[in-house]
């Protein structure tokens, strides 16, 4: 019986095992109620691998263990699979990855993007050979690689996110950089003056670049725009040694604008060349530059959410001194701001683009505040002016520096580069708007909330014609309020002491709000106020508070408004083709050709020319002024023939040279009647 029962055993026992076993197998196909696949990443850059896991459950969502899948790529050429879940990608492309078992499956598409390369020159006066480049995208990640004998360098971006910190190592020399793009495909540059770019931005938040790059994911680098405003500062301190190097600073960008540096000792022309005459001193904020001949000093400070930028040039015979700085939008609530600011001009701009020439101040008005105040003009007379000054131009935009953003009150004032362009002639200058948040949250132009135009010029003046006396640095103050609105203005601060202006007659404005209604035009006069310092023998720093106090004609308490004062130069340019210094030799009502010199101790941002017919009855007239460029050395002009009800007895020319930081040179040539 033992035996017996014994030798029943085994069989007894391999037979309920295979029972189960095939028991086993079929609940386990038919309890497959799902397959659930885990992917790292949905996008993979060519040459690289990602694991994919996948896992059956059944319907109450419980694990089923021990299922073997089988792995698919619908388009293996692109991304394939192996047996085990890992995925290769080897071109550009998508690919469904299909993971199978018991009659189910799950998939994902893998999307092999087009590879993106930053690439960049690593510069100081000389390219940095051999030098570690490190990036760190916004959440952390890391590449690396080194710079060649001419310090350019290439990284395989595809996948990682912008903004990019950059830094570059070799031996004791580090410096960063920051991209100031949105795309993974860029030029991002590293040199001494990138490197105050970024610093700048971690400074005005009391913060450390070099903490920011060990921890970018906490300390975010700032956003393609504020690179760009920063980086316009930047540019301005050194223009005019671009400008003298041969490169163009109209869009240029120390980060972007792909460069050639030396590896031989001796600077290449251009960027290069400029790098090797500065010198950055980061810890004691100065920027030094010099040929030799001429040297410019600057001092970077910081405070208040803003940087500051005080500069003086010489070369032993003539100066220049000059303030520029911004506001740095370092809060998410400055920056939607500023966004809608510039999405608002961006649309202003689209609406002169299409009008043209048919251009009405009707198709303006959309664009500003109802309580518009500009230089004295309500909202119809300033949609009036403006539309008059923009018809037939195509313009642009382009963001340069913040003064002011209140977030809070909902204002702004910001500086844009303006670009005017007329058939194959055009102009940029710098242009100032003032903007109100309304209460859907868009920004409209707001004006400058001031009674009058207000001028208070520190320039270096250059009388010629009927009058060549008094030529010299001086501060000149021309303050035009709507006719009888004032009875006195006066002027306090600086080299004035309550020094009281002198009226000069009436400054007689004329618009045409719509162009299809040519005879139909708005006039508006305005009381001239002048005073004009003379030739000063101490030159006011820039930056220096002017107070202008006007007292109203209708009674009530004096308006006082403050302004600062603008950069001074010594530095003289003239009028070089004209000779004759009567009324007739003005040609009023004809075209007059006008030639002048520029400054070469800066640079130059707008060249202007202007004209005025001055009549017995103190009425003033204005011409057109040109489109010129700022390299523009000629241009032509024509005098009004007409002017107000009096007999034209007087006309000038005005050249005006404003610098990139302010700097105002200008020469007035003065016709003389009998």
């Amino acid at each position: 019986m033992e035996i017996a029962s014994f030798a029943r055993r085994p069989t007894l026992a391999a037979c309920i095992g295979l029972i189960c076993l095939l028991a086993a197998s079929a609940a386990s196909a038919a309890t497959i109620a799902k397959i659930v696949l885990t992917v790292p990443s949905k996008t993979l850059r060519v040459g690289h691998h990602e694991t994919l896991k996948a896992v059956a459950k059944d319907s109450l969502g419980h694990t089923i263990t021990g299922v073997k899948f089988t792995w698919s790529a619908s388009r293996p050429t692109i991304a394939k699979v192996g047996s085990t879940g890992i995925v290769t990608a080897l071109k550009a492309g998508t690919s469904t990855i299909k993971a199978s078992a018991g009659g189910k499956s799950a998939s994902v598409i893998i999307t092999v993007p087009l590879p993106t390369s930053m690439t960049g020159v690593a510069a100081q006066g000389a390219a940095l050979a051999g030098a570690t480049i490190t990036l760190k995208d916004k959440a952390g990640r890391t590449l690396t690689t080194t710079t060649d004998s001419n310090g350019n360098y290439s990284l395989d971006t595809t996948g990682l996110a912008s903004p990019f910190l950059v830094r570059v190592q070799l031996d004791t020399t580090t410096f960063y950089s920051v991209s100031d793009a949105t795309t993974a495909s860029k030029v991002v540059n590293v040199t001494p003056l990138t490197d105050l770019i970024i610093r700048s931005w971690y400074s005005v938040q009391g913060k450390t670049v070099d903490a920011a790059f060990a921890a970018p994911t906490t300390n975010p680098a700032p956003s393609p725009t504020e690179v760009q405003i920063i980086g316009n500062v930047v540019v301005q301190v050194t223009a005019l040694w671009l400008q003298q190097n041969g490169v163009d600073t109209t869009d240029f960008s120390f980060i972007s604008t792909p460069f050639t540096a030396s590896n031989t000792g001796t600077p290449d022309a251009g960027v290069d060349a400029v790098l090797a005459e500065t010198a950055v001193d980061t810890g004691a904020g100065t920027v030094t530059i010099t040929d030799g001949t001429t040297t410019q000093d600057s001092s970077v400070t910081y405070g208040d959410g803003s940087m500051t930028v005080d500069t003086s040039t010489s070369n032993g015979t003539d100066s220049s001194s000059s303030e520029t700085g911004t506001v740095i939008a370092t809060t998410t609530t400055m920056q939607d701001a500023l966004t809608g600011i510039t999405n608002e001009l961006s649309a202003f701009a689209g609406t002169v683009n299409t009008k043209g020439s048919a251009l009405k101040a009707s198709d303006l008005t959309p664009y500003m505040d109802a309580g518009v105040l500009n230089e004295g003009l309500n909202k119809d007379q300033f949609a009036d002016s403006t539309a008059d000054d923009l018809r037939g131009l195509t313009i642009s935009f382009q963001i340069q520096n913040i003064i002011s953003l209140d977030t809070t009150n909902g204002l702004a004032d910001v500086n844009f580069m303006l670009t005017g362009t007329e058939g194959d002639q055009s102009q940029t200058q710098s242009a100032e708007f003032f903007f109100k948040k309304q209460s859907n949250g868009t920004w409209l132009l707001y004006g400058d909330q001031l009674p009058a135009k207000i001028n208070v010029d520190s320039e270096m003046r250059t009388n010629q014609g009927a009058n060549a006396t008094a030529n010299g640095p001086d501060i000149n103050v021309d303050i035009r309020p709507i006719k009888d609105a004032f009875t006195a203005i006066s002027v306090n601060g600086g080299p004035f002491n309550n020094a009281a202006l002198s009226t000069q007659g009436t400054d007689i404005q004329t618009f045409t709000p719509d162009p299809a209604f040519p005879g139909t035009t708005v006039e508006v006069d305005r009381d001239i106020f002048f005073y004009n310092t003379g030739v000063l023998a101490n030159l006011v720093p820039a930056g220096t508070q002017i107070t202008v106090t006007m007292t109203p004609a209708g009674g009530g308490a004096d308006q006082v408004y403050t302004l600062n004062t603008n950069a001074f130069t010594t530095e003289a340019i003239s009028i070089t083709n004209l000779t004759g210094s009567t009324l007739a030799d003005a040609t009023v009502g004809t075209p007059l050709h006008v030639e002048w010199t520029l400054p070469k101790t800066f640079a130059v941002a707008e060249v202007k020319l202007s004209g005025n017919v001055f009549t017995d009855a103190s009425e003033q007239c204005s011409a057109d002024k040109p489109v010129l460029s700022n390299t523009a050395t000629s241009g032509d002009i024509t005098l009004p023939a007409s002017c107000g009800s009096g007999t034209i007895n007087g006309a000038n020319l005005n050249v005006n040279v404003i610098g990139v930081n302010g700097e105002r040179e200008i020469v007035i040539y003065e016709f003389q009647g009998p």
